[in-house]
């Protein structure tokens, strides 16, 4: 294994660094070392027998971890500003006290360096000191980064069964800049990619744009857990499966998703309780007031053929016509607002009207709250409780049971 690059962490033994740089023939070397171990670079280059292009950076005190730390962050800007990107350094950890070598393999290794290590058949002070002179050998390190893997899966569920999609892009792009051609794991993310950004898309209710990446999702998904018979992938594509299936019915009854329907006030309310969930129960409640406004709008045109931002004064009943016409005439038309549209609907008869009207009062309360909220027109933010009390009102004047609503699955890795 070579490096154009090399970061290498310098201890009191200059032998197996010399070793590794003959071997390895990089280009430029970065010196990692302590105060009291940064004479011992003039040694190494000496011993080269060839010369190289070089740095040192200091760590002053060598066991503090932290400071170890920040000053292993410094070596990858070093290498950095010396014309060389992370995949073309290789990092020897072999050398310096135990907080160097910990610290300095935690920051390449997130920076999608590789690694080597300097070992041998015999070492001093009876096999447990330093490797002997003249026994080294170069010990590669699998990548790494195979193994973060397990924690960067981790972290994306997290992030997906927390509806934070773009956090989620963000671990999948790093995990794809470092995966192998032939790694597994790149089919997988490949396939995760095109599901966090599907739901990313379907959370911003772009549903022909999510219905295309998971549909594409889905096939490079159960390629891999067909490949690798993975159990949980599986369980995932079963609700990625159902999810697919309500986007295509959404579609197939609303022209691509372009006419008003229930199918709108049901993924409305799926929206608001996945708001709810991540505790923005300000956003939470402004998408059940959208829910209500939406389901009077749908329930008006399907049943009734009235349109409420062109209603014409003939479509109002009698009984209440010259009062929707003195406080909603814009014009020629009517433009209704919510609680018109229910009262109308009451008046024509409809269940969701009547039920509205039955619930009024309670309604009141809870609409007084939201419009007093810092997404409306106040400036004071809404708890979790009215958020409960008000999905409860509105499931019922809606007609919806809980077990309509869509679900993202939960990604379980």
């Amino acid at each position: 294994m070579t490096g154009k690059a090399m970061i290498i962490s310098v201890g009191g033994s200059p032998e197996p660094i010399v070793f590794t740089i003959k071997e390895n023939r990089p280009d430029f070397v970065c010196f990692f070392a302590s105060e009291q171990s940064v004479d011992k670079v003039g040694e190494i280059k000496n011993g080269l027998g060839f010369s190289i292009r070089d740095c040192k950076v200091l760590v002053r005190d060598h066991q503090n971890i932290l400071e170890c730390y920040r000053r292993s962050l410094e070596c990858i800007e070093r290498v950095r500003e010396a014309g060389y990107n992370n995949g073309e350094v290789l990092v020897d950890f072999t050398g310096g006290t135990k907080p160097m070598s910990a610290a300095l393999f935690s920051v390449t290794l997130a920076e999608g360096c590789s690694f080597v290590y300097v070992g041998g058949n015999e070492r001093d002070k009876n096999s447990l000191g330093i490797v002997k002179e003249g026994t080294e050998k170069i010990i590669p390190c699998n990548n790494p980064w195979d193994l973060y893997f397990v924690e960067q899966r981790k972290n994306l569920c997290l992030f997906f069964n927390r509806y934070q999609f773009a956090a989620g892009r963000e671990i999948i792009s790093g995990v794809l800049d470092h995966c192998r051609e032939e790694s597994p794991e790149k089919d997988l993310f490949e396939g995760l990619k095109l599901v966090v950004e599907g739901y990313f898309e379907w959370d911003r209710f772009k549903h022909k744009e999510a219905r295309e990446l998971l549909a594409e999702a889905r096939e490079l998904l159960t390629v891999f857990a067909r490949l690798t018979r993975n159990v949980k992938a599986g369980d995932f594509l079963a609700g990625l499966e159902f999810n697919l299936q309500y986007l295509n019915e959404f579609s197939r009854d609303t022209r691509g998703y372009k006419d008003l329907s229930r199918w709108h006030v049901l993924d409305m309310l799926g929206n608001a309780h996945r708001r709810f969930r991540e505790g923005r129960y300000d956003d939470a409640i402004a998408r059940l007031y959208r829910v209500l406004e939406m389901s009077a709008q749908w329930k008006l045109n399907s049943a009734h053929g009235i349109d409420t931002s062109s209603v014409p004064a003939n479509k109002v009943p009698e009984a209440i016509r010259a009062e929707y016409i003195k406080k909603y005439s814009r014009g020629d038309i009517l433009q209704l607002p919510l609680t018109a549209s229910f009262r109308l609907l009451h008046v024509l008869g409809d269940p969701m009207g009547n039920v509205f009207n039955g619930q009024r009062e309670e309604v009141d309360k809870i609409l007084h709250v939201r419009n007093y909220s810092i997404l409306a027109h106040g400036i004071q933010p809404v708890g979790a409780e009215p958020f409960k009390k008000f999905a409860v009102q509105v499931m019922n004047i809606c007609h919806v049971d809980a077990a309509e609503l869509p679900e993202f699955p939960m990604l379980i890795l």
